[in-house]
């Protein structure tokens, strides 16, 4: 899923940071492309929807530049 969120320009929103965490990694030792993680906080029940949104929505706002590569940052509904 990384590689073709990477090949289509987009970054990777997960709430599995274990797994994220460790193939970001990976991807940036074998020079894999990758395009960033956003992962989504506890604070944002999976539930609601709306809400993991709006905080996607708000996230975009603050970083029109994007997400670096290889980045990994936190979405919250705060």
């Amino acid at each position: 899923m990384l590689t073709l969120a990477a090949v289509e320009g987009r970054c990777f929103v997960t709430r599995n940071r274990s797994h994220f965490v460790s193939l970001t990694v990976r991807f940036f030792e074998n020079g894999w492309p990758h395009v960033g993680v956003l992962l989504v906080a506890s604070s944002l029940p999976g539930d609601q929807l709306a809400a993991i949104a709006k905080a996607l929505a708000c996230y975009d706002h603050e970083h029109p530049e994007g997400i670096s590569a290889y980045a990994i940052d936190f979405l919250s509904g705060d």
